[in-house]
């Protein structure tokens, strides 16, 4: 059984690692005495319940620190982890730690508790302290960690510097937007073509060339439209426990959910109705709807409950062959 449960997002791995050394030079620990999630070897054991797992250590465990980074914050296992011990009143409270000050608003769900900060000495001398006394070990000699402690403070500068952040937002926006670009890219490169194309038909035909320049661009915007779209469809199949519905009216708003057919219009809604599959596939081109923007889908079926859930457009996975939506109604109205 574990003595330290260090939480984590599997993002932060590195400088999770980093805490573990620090935390086994310090107070004389083997790496089997730790639990990272992440860490193979040291986690969810094959084919074991995840939750069931978490729950047995966080149950058993005398420590347990939580790496508390953007990713983290963003991250609901990690608050699993720390809820659930929050939760025992018999068991030591985590401790929270953050790469700088800069972070400390991230605790912001458990405000009255502090936390310390990686990129300070003195503070990780506390976490020491700290983790030490829910072990009942006292720290060996600061000679015997000191090359530990400052690992962790490098590779924390490192993992979460501003520099570091910039470079991850500009690599989230261009992954967010990859498509978007490469089809811009790709529809300036048509329409110059196809202006070109416009022009040598008009240096050699001047009449109605302004005609045949409108057509062409019209037929380049409409193939670069198509192009998108096919990366922009919805699939999916809306069943109850009778099997297959058909005939319901499956809208997907930009705007929020829609219980009225007749209210869902473009471009702010589009709709479509339900084969005898019970199968539908929308086109989100149509309320121009892009990657990483939110939309809700709203099912209405005569006979049975209004159906609504939020979801995230994703290129990638559409462009991946992603599942088809699977959408469950009750048998059921509600009384």
């Amino acid at each position: 059984m574990a003595l330290v449960f260090i939480s984590h997002a599997h993002s932060d791995e590195a400088v999770a690692r980093k805490v573990a050394g620090l935390l086994g030079d310090a107070l004389g620990l083997s790496p089997a005495d730790f639990f990272l999630s992440s860490q193979e070897g040291h986690g969810v054991a094959p084919a074991a319940s995840i939750r069931a797992s978490i729950v047995n250590e966080l149950r058993n465990v005398p420590a347990l620190v939580v790496v508390l980074t953007p990713k983290a914050a963003a991250s609901a296992w990690v608050w699993l982890e720390a809820g659930n011990r929050l939760g025992c009143p018999d068991k030591t409270s985590p401790i929270f730690i953050v790469p700088a000050a800069r972070f400390v608003p991230l605790l912001a769900p458990v405000a009255d508790l502090r936390c310390l900060q990686l990129d300070n000495a003195g503070e990780l001398h506390e976490l020491v302290q700290a983790v030490g006394k829910n072990l009942g070990r006292k720290p060996l000699d600061f000679l015997d960690y000191k090359s530990a402690l400052d690992e962790l403070i490098q590779c924390s500068a490192q993992a979460y510097s501003l520099s570091a952040e910039k470079r991850a937002r500009a690599v989230s926006w261009l992954k967010r937007h990859a498509l978007g670009l490469a089809l811009l890219a790709a529809g300036a490169g048509m329409l110059g073509y196809g202006s070109w194309l416009a022009r040598v038909a008009s240096s050699q035909n001047p009449t109605g060339a302004s005609e045949r320049e409108a057509a062409t661009l019209q037929q380049f915007n409409d193939t670069l439209a198509s192009t998108a779209a096919k990366y922009l469809v919805l699939k999916g199949r809306v069943t109850s426990s009778q099997g297959a519905v058909h005939g319901s009216t499956v809208m997907v708003s930009l705007t929020g959910e829609v219980k009225d057919p007749s209210a869902c219009l473009e471009p702010n809604c589009t709709k479509k109705t339900t084969t005898t599959e019970g199968s539908f596939s929308i086109d989100l081109t149509k309320i121009q709807a892009r990657s990483g923007d939110t939309v809700v889908l709203s099912v209405v079926t005569p006979g049975l409950p209004f159906f609504s859930k939020e979801f995230l457009v994703d290129v990638r996975a559409m462009e991946a062959g992603s599942a088809p939506l699977s959408i469950v109604l009750a048998a059921q109205p509600p009384q």
